[in-house]
């Protein structure tokens, strides 16, 4: 079972709630734009998250160090009764090097790897709602999908579609291309519907 430590002296006092000696945890292998992690969460007997582990496959370097630490930190936080979603709402989306794509279909871009670990943390802990909000995707076997993680969209992203406009003048030279800004975020993206009203622009 777990206990109570209190920290701290007069009105400063911290009360810690104790991890079990044997706990349930769940391990997590990661990869962000090629770097590549493990997460490790340690769980109270109700399941609630109590501490956090980051190690990075490189060892000794300097952002080894930093999430150490910081997963430190963060575990001090969760058993000092601060909760999750709180903590996910202030660290997803922060956004630093290394960034980029991931092997995660539920997370297929992360801002950077804290990004990345709080946004996991949101879809093994959170409810559904709190999930979508801070922009985790539901798994696509819950849509009768199979998931294609090298190929992933997300939400967040905006990418840019270059479609050519063909012009026939009387020299016969072409127009410049024209960048066509396409939201992914939406299910269906309008690039036939761009085709198509390109076609009626420039009649062949």
């Amino acid at each position: 079972m777990s206990g109570t430590t209190v920290l701290g002296s007069g009105d400063w006092l911290v009360h810690l709630r104790e991890l079990p000696v044997e706990r349930v945890a769940k391990t997590h292998k990661f990869s962000v734009e090629g770097q590549e992690g493990y997460v490790t969460v340690g769980m109270y007997e109700d399941g609630k998250p109590g501490e956090l582990f980051i190690t990075m496959a490189k060892e000794g370097s300097t952002l080894a160090g930093m999430v150490d630490a910081f997963a430190t930190a963060i575990s001090l936080t969760l058993q000092c009764g601060v909760s999750l979603e709180f903590l996910v709402s202030k660290f997803s989306h922060v956004r630093f090097e290394p960034s980029g794509w991931t092997n995660n279909p539920q997370i297929p871009y992360a801002k950077s790897i804290i990004d990345y670990v709080f946004r996991w943390l949101a879809s093994k802990f959170l409810t559904p709602q709190q999930q979508v909000a801070v922009g985790v995707q539901p798994m696509p076997a819950d849509k009768g999908e199979k998931a294609t993680p090298e190929k992933p969209i997300a939400e967040e992203l905006v990418l840019a579609a270059v479609i050519p406009l063909v012009e026939h003048s009387s020299e016969g030279k072409t127009a410049e291309e024209e960048k066509v800004t396409l939201g992914l975020g939406s299910h269906k993206s309008n690039l036939s519907a761009l085709l198509e009203e390109e076609g009626d622009l420039h009649p062949g």
